[in-house]
């Protein structure tokens, strides 16, 4: 089994835009086959992968987190060759500047403010991507429209403290792994359904179907929130159970049964997450959320300490034997 930290780096070097996750999830199913060859692996028609690990009740719990990350999508060049993007996600343009541009078909370039003289504004309108083209139909030769790419950076491991592009963008498919090798070779007391969603950085919105196949008694999105947003969030001290989310307020029940410490953060400062989006389905599912902490969320520059990742697969592990 892969320790924490190269599971982690591991996970940041794919690039993995929303709806285009296919790196991610074979790097998932070789993980698995390694590690918990007794789990089953299926995939829905919207690319949500679930690993489920069959318990002793006839029931089922869901935890769920994305494996996608935020990424900037080519939609023309200008005529001096330079790209021109659009955001899908929640990545920052102006935290871009200068930093490499890494595409999925493997061109690279550098992002460039389009005015030097003016400040950095978080528009990505005011930016281009340099890739060394001298005009429009070469520039569109190297990166055709709709083509992904995230800004990227060097990899640093500190200790325990892991920093690099899409780091905190894949703290949460690295808790389900670590949690599925925990699971591996028990038998827990609930069927236990690992959900890897597709497209979540754009809304969560393919938990909802899982949700709908699975019909599960609980479910829990794991995700990161900056240690900014103050409270308990503090990077290596351990992940949080949020009070709220985006759109709604966790369940008492599964909050509390998760027996980490309890934050109150700003609505605004909580993605949407898969939980919310199973929350609605049918008679409705008891929902919660786990918070990693994380710094310098939507960078080239996100960080996470690895300990909060083991930490929250434990809690996970221990979680889904509850009575829901």
């Amino acid at each position: 089994m892969k320790d924490v930290r190269t599971l982690l780096t591991d996970l940041s070097a794919l690039i993995s835009p929303p709806s285009g996750e296919i790196k991610v999830k074979e790097y998932i199913k070789e993980y698995i086959g390694k590690n918990a060859q007794d789990a089953e692996i299926s995939e829905d028609a919207l690319g949500t992968l679930t690993v489920a690990f069959k318990g002793k009740r006839d029931r089922s719990v869901m935890l769920a987190a994305s494996s996608d990350e935020s990424v900037f999508v080519v939609n023309d060049a200008d005529d001096a060759g330079r790209i021109r993007f659009a955001s899908l996600g929640k990545l920052s343009p102006s935290a871009a500047a200068y930093a490499e541009a890494e595409f999925e078909n493997g061109v690279h370039g550098t992002v460039v403010p389009l005015d030097k003289n003016a400040s950095l504004p978080d528009d990505p309108l005011k930016y281009g991507v340099d890739i060394c083209a001298s005009s429009k139909e070469e520039a569109l030769r190297g990166a055709a429209p709709g083509t992904a790419f995230r800004p990227t950076s060097s990899l640093l491991v500190n200790g325990d403290v892991v920093t690099g592009p899409s780091v905190a963008a894949k703290a949460g498919v690295a808790v389900l792994l670590e949690t599925a090798a925990i699971l591996s070779g028990k038998e827990p007391e609930n069927t236990v359904l690992l959900t890897f969603t597709s497209q979540g950085k754009v809304g969560a919105r393919s938990a909802g179907p899982a949700a709908v196949a699975a019909s599960p008694s609980a479910a829990v999105s794991v995700i990161c929130v900056s240690d900014f947003a103050g409270g308990k969030i503090t990077l290596g001290n351990g992940p949080v159970a949020a009070a709220t989310t985006a759109n709604t307020v966790a369940d008492p029940r599964v909050r509390d049964a998760l027996g980490a410490p309890v934050a109150v953060i700003e609505r605004t400062r909580v993605p949407d997450d898969g939980a919310a989006a199973a929350r609605f389905i049918s008679a409705g599912v008891p929902a919660g959320v786990l918070c990693i902490p994380c710094r310098y969320q939507n960078t080239p520059r996100e960080t996470v300490n690895v300990r909060d990742i083991s930490e929250a697969a434990k809690i996970l592990s221990e979680f889904v034997d509850g009575e829901f």
